[in-house]
């Protein structure tokens, strides 16, 4: 562990589920690569069990069971993958911080680093949080996307990064946070929300001590490289001269390596040479970590325990009956189960009834309505 100044213990972690695990081996590889001496954790949201031997990786796996999160149950079943490895998100930091990290670094899995963090460590010897706009430099107004609706509608900041330093300012934070997205933690643009981003445009006027990281070589992604130039330079990665600290490769599919991004109409890989040898790295180290086996592994969240699947529409009526103060203390035990608590059985059943009936209609009035129009033919 890298205890800087011989006192303090910093980190970095991050949250995955197991079909996202060769995305975070290589965020946690490229980590050490770099940082050798830095402690790294991957808060698994998913069972492990048959997928993942922890024991086995080079970075310390926690799972939920490890993380103090009330109603942890209720979470995942009330919100879909994105959102419930979202919502937990201050919940590790806290935990973290509990357990003596005294400086650390949220790093989204999707993200490599190619460079030393210890400037980004520093910037947390005066500052409490250190956040990174999604960009610092306007769009142009070429009718291509992303454009200024993305920090409008997502947030100033994009929190695949934040760095927060131990004191009451980050448990005061982390607990404000916590309580925000136990049920906001949602994408619903028309009422505001983008799950856990929006609130840390609240929370830089709330909270003292604040950090902009602007470095150009920081959380560079496909929403700011209107402003960002690449370039490789001997052994390392440079962005607009500068070394390029990390790169956040969001909404990248190893499927389809080609395509830089499906919400970007600016630019592809093909548009930008610069990128194009660093996408390449990156295509191949997550090939290198089995990809192609384990993005196909299930969302353990993802199913009731008697193997029904969970699909959206009940996650909806479960997370309505709880913002009603409706609780089901086992929401995972059985569909069957979910199905009585919220009610459905009755209009299952309901729509059964009607759907003999009409048939039943039918099947007594559509044959003789069709033996008089075949008289009338025959006349």
């Amino acid at each position: 562990m890298w205890r800087d100044n011989a006192s303090e213990r910093l980190a970095v972690c991050t949250i995955a589920a197991k079909n996202y695990m060769s995305f975070a081996r290589v965020l946690c590889h490229s980590v050490a690569e770099k940082n050798p001496e830095i402690d790294v954790f991957l808060l698994l949201v998913d069972d492990a069990e048959g997928y993942i031997k922890p024991s086995n990786e080079s970075f310390e796996v926690l799972t939920l069971a490890d993380i103090a999160i009330p109603d942890c149950d209720q979470l995942a079943f009330q919100y879909g993958i994105v959102e419930f490895a979202t919502a937990i998100k201050p919940y590790l930091l806290e935990h973290l911080l509990e357990q003596g990290v005294d400086r650390l670094l949220y790093l989204d899995p999707d993200i490599m680093v190619t460079s030393s963090l210890r400037p980004l460590f520093e910037q947390l010897n005066g500052a409490e949080f250190l956040v990174t706009p999604h960009t610092s430099i306007d769009y142009p107004d070429d009718g291509f996307i992303p454009d200024e609706r993305l920090p409008m509608m997502h947030g100033v900041f994009n929190l695949g990064f934040f760095g927060l330093r131990s004191g009451k300012h980050a448990v005061d934070l982390l607990r404000w946070w916590q309580k925000k997205l136990l049920t906001k933690c949602v994408i619903d643009h028309k009422n505001g929300y983008f799950v856990d981003q929006k609130f840390m445009d609240l929370a830089f006027q709330f909270f003292p001590g604040f950090y902009i990281e602007n470095h150009p070589g920081c959380n560079v992604a496909y929403w700011n490289l209107h402003a960002r130039e690449i370039s490789h330079e001997g052994s390392e990665w440079m962005c607009n001269g500068q070394p390029l600290v990390f790169y956040h490769f969001s909404s990248f599919r190893a499927q389809n390596p080609e395509i830089l991004s499906p919400y970007c109409t600016r630019y592809q890989l093909a548009d930008r040479e610069d990128v194009q040898t660093l996408y390449l790295e990156y295509h191949g180290r997550l090939i290198a970590e089995d990809y192609e086996t384990n993005h196909l592994w299930p969302y353990g969240y993802g199913f009731f325990r008697d193997g029904g699947a969970i699909s959206s529409q009940l996650r909806e009526l479960y997370f309505s009956a709880r913002l009603a103060g409706r609780i089901l203390e086992d929401p995972f035990a059985s569909q069957l189960r979910m199905e009585d608590f919220l009610g459905l059985r009755d209009v299952l059943e309901q729509r059964s009834n009607s759907e003999s009936m009409w048939k039943n209609f039918v099947k007594e009035l559509i044959p003789p309505i069709i033996m008089k129009l075949l008289n009338k033919i025959r006349s």
